[in-house]
């Protein structure tokens, strides 16, 4: 209790301070109740900024400047691709935002991006949001966008990525429910960049920073002169010990391994697949980068044979491909023997494939893999549409169902006849056992499709 009486006294006694100190405010004249105001707002030492505190004058901020505001992230181009085109090379690269996130390219690079709202293959987009250029001389970095730069792109496909199974378990007894979800996606090839020129003497430079074919032959040039010394230094010599006998043979192993080292080092990369793992060729003796489907085929089926032909191109070491059904060119994608334009016009997606479809086709009731230059000489390949003059092994699969399929009793040997997918590589023996798995596989998914 008498804790509580002295809680309520010191209550009361606030109290009372709190409403004469009212009454004395509205004593005072209005003025002097302003004035009294704006002591009370006032910081008091302990609530000013560090500068005040220690004597120094604080300066006013200064207004910042007003942003620019962003640019379209992307512009339709009047004038579509409407004919077979090869980029040329360039040694420039930007920094592009498009579809939600920042890319690193530079001219021929491939880019997937989520899917463009109201953009359809064969167009030109004039990318805008660049956020950095630079070259071999300079860099250019904007704040937050370089102006007055641009990345010209073509979209090769619009495609449905893989499908992500989101599954969902709840407590309760047989109560589950899975979804599948397919992302839609746009493939963009990037034509030029705009805004940087290209720096003087990098010609020359990329063509110093080539791989030469003659530095194969190092290993084998030094390999032979060892080997040779050492047949001298045996003949020469006299009556030879039992460590020169171990020296000698030591010696013609090592001549061996390096004459030997160029040749492993080719099957070694030839054994591994997926275009990541070697460098695609930019060009191939008479042969055009394309990019061509019927325009007739339903919308299904477009997406099939896109999907395939970019599947293919990018986990096999293959620079182009031509899919054929029912003596018609479906497809043509990738670097492929370019077609003569009509007399009086201009090269088309619809004039390519016609070209195509009127030159001999292949034909094979079994897969056909030619492995160099003369295989394909051999198999009368050479003169097939499609097969350029700079093309080093390809090959011919049918567009059949895989032998366990049930599709496969139904078709008989006849279907064989219907449609063959070529493949074509710029490099020997470019396709390994497991690609061509991987083409069987992909041909089968193509034959139902076009079968249906």
């Amino acid at each position: 209790m008498a804790l509580l009486r002295r809680a309520g006294a010191a209550l009361g006694a606030r109290l009372a301070v709190s409403l004469t100190g009212a009454r004395g405010i509205a004593a005072l004249q209005p003025s002097q109740q302003l004035g009294l105001a704006q002591q009370q707002q006032q910081p008091t030492w302990a609530q000013q900024p560090w500068q005040q505190q220690r004597g120094f004058a604080a300066e006013p901020a200064a207004a910042a400047a007003p942003l620019p505001p962003p640019p379209d992230v992307y512009v339709r181009l009047p004038q579509p691709v409407s004919e077979p085109y090869a980029v040329p090379h360039k040694r420039v690269y930007a920094v592009v935002e498009v579809g939600g996130t920042q890319y690193k390219v530079a001219p021929n690079d491939l880019i997937v991006t989520e899917k463009l709202a109201g953009v359809d293959v064969n167009d030109r987009l004039q990318l805008r949001r660049v956020l950095l250029l630079g070259s071999a001389a300079e860099t250019i970095i904007g704040r937050p966008y370089v102006p007055e730069a641009a990345v010209t792109a073509a979209v090769e496909e619009q495609f449905l990525d893989g499908k992500v199974l989101i599954f969902h378990k709840r407590r309760r007894k047989n109560s589950r429910r899975l979804r599948g979800h397919r992302q839609p996606l746009t493939t963009l090839r990037i034509l030029d960049v705009h805004g940087i020129a290209e720096a003087p003497g990098t010609t020359t430079a990329a063509a110093a920073e080539a791989p030469d074919a003659a530095d194969a032959l190092v290993p084998r040039v030094v390999g032979g002169v060892g080997a040779a010394a050492l047949v001298v230094n045996h003949l020469l010599g006299g009556e030879p010990s039992e460590a020169q006998m171990r020296a000698e043979v030591l010696g013609v192993a090592l001549a061996a391994v390096a004459v030997a080292t160029p040749a492993v080092e080719q099957r070694l990369k030839e054994l591994t697949p997926g275009r990541g793992r070697q460098a695609a060729a930019s060009s191939v003796p008479g042969a055009t980068s394309v990019f061509s489907l019927q325009p007739d085929l339903p919308e299904a089926t477009k997406q099939e044979l896109a999907w395939a032909s970019y599947a293919l191109l990018r986990n096999t070491n293959i620079c182009g491909l031509v899919a054929f059904w029912e003596g018609r060119a479906l497809l043509a994608r990738g670097l492929v023997a370019s077609a003569p334009p009509p007399a009086g016009g201009k090269a088309d997606a619809v004039a390519t494939l016609a070209a195509l479809s009127a030159g001999l086709q292949p034909t094979a009731t079994a897969p056909l893999s030619c492995a160099d230059r003369a295989a394909i000489s051999r198999a009368g390949a050479a003169g097939w549409a499609g097969v350029p003059e700079g093309a080093e092994s390809l090959l011919a699969q049918p567009l059949l169902p895989l032998a366990g399929d049930s599709q496969a009793a139904d078709d008989g040997s006849g279907s064989a006849q219907r449609g063959v997918l070529l493949l074509l590589s710029e490099r020997p023996r470019a396709l390994s056992g497991k690609e061509r798995a991987w083409a069987a596989a992909v041909a089968a998914k193509l034959h139902a499709a076009l079968s249906a």
